[in-house]
């Protein structure tokens, strides 16, 4: 038997409004779920800042991380203070480093070897440098790290590299608050890091306030794929990144590798030096651009050494290419 049903317009017109909400919901809701993954990768920290600017010709990796956490949690070290301790070791920053000849007050063969800048002061938007992983991952009693640094207008000293952590590629960021370095906010582990690979590193405060970090991989045709980013809150406008040879006391704009070792094996030896291996920071430049475009300006350099390091231990300088030989 066939039934028929009469509706009033205005009731079938609400009938309609309430599908097409239930639908609208529906696709929402879906679409959250469908993203939800990627949303683990946010640190509690820094999950409410916005997306990382790209480099101009650059691409977004499919499983980048942004904002992550990490597999080593974010540190907070303030100067007088033992270090904090990860699975029962010792987990030191990268310390600013005093532009005084004297070797730092530290024990244990704490030593840095690189360069830093040495034209006139300038005002950036964008660091750059670039550096392969070695072929093989660090020794498990290895600890030390690889980094680009600079100080930024907010007073925050300003990191990213990599660690040889106890036996892995680690990716390193860093910064501070307090006068001149006082406390430090790091990760030595932010991401771990395929060895032989060769890395762009970032710094830029084109979407201040605050500093980004960024690490892009390098393919072999050249092609730069962003793999991770994170939103230091430093409070720097932009340009933010200071550019000179030294501010607050101590050095500014940097390439160096920084070693918690020893420098014979009568000293003690709590985290491992770096022996028979060498950095390359190929490509050096600042950047006073805007978004993803910064006219780059290629970095002059003189090296530096805290002379306390091994004498093998040596930074040369070829243009704006840096090696740190161990």
């Amino acid at each position: 038997m066939l039934y028929t049903y009469r509706v009033h317009l205005p009731v079938l017109v609400k009938i309609l409004k309430n599908f097409t909400n239930s639908v609208l919901c529906t696709c929402l809701i879906a679409i959250f779920l469908l993203s939800a993954p990627s949303l683990g990768y946010l640190s509690t920290v820094h999950a409410d800042t916005a997306g990382p600017p790209l480099v101009a010709g650059s691409q977004m990796a499919p499983n980048a991380h942004v904002n992550t956490a990490g597999p080593m949690p974010e540190l907070t070290w303030t100067v007088g203070q033992p270090y904090p301790v990860v699975n029962g070791k010792s987990v030191p920053p990268p310390i600013a480093l005093s532009n005084s000849s004297l070797p730092p007050p530290t024990t244990g063969g704490h030593w840095w070897v690189g360069s830093v800048y040495k034209g006139k002061p300038k005002g950036a938007a964008w660091l750059w440098t670039v550096v392969t992983t070695p072929s093989a991952n660090p020794l498990s009693s290895e600890f030390y790290y690889v980094l680009l640094s600079a100080w930024d207008t907010a007073g925050s000293y300003d990191q990213v590299g990599f660690s040889g952590d106890s036996g892995v590629w680690g990716l390193t960021y860093s910064y501070t608050t307090g006068t001149c370095a006082a406390t430090y906010i790091y990760s030595a582990n932010a991401m771990t890091m395929t060895p032989g690979q060769k890395w762009g590193f970032y710094l830029t405060t084109v979407s201040g306030p605050g500093t980004w970090a960024e690490a892009y991989a390098i393919s072999s045709t050249g092609t730069y794929s962003l793999v991770w980013a994170l939103h230091m809150p430093t409070g720097a406008g932009n340009p933010g990144l200071i550019v000179k040879n030294f501010y607050c006391g101590d050095y500014d704009y940097t390439d160096y590798q920084e070693t918690y070792g020893t420098t014979s094996s009568s000293q003690p030896n709590p985290y491992g030096a770096s022996y028979g291996v060498f950095f390359d920071f190929t490509t050096n430049a600042w950047g006073t651009g805007a978004m993803g475009f910064p006219p780059w300006t290629a970095t002059a350099w003189k090296a530096f050494n805290t002379g306390n390091n091994p004498s093998f231990v040596t930074a040369k300088i070829s243009g704006q290419e840096v090696t740190v030989y161990n």
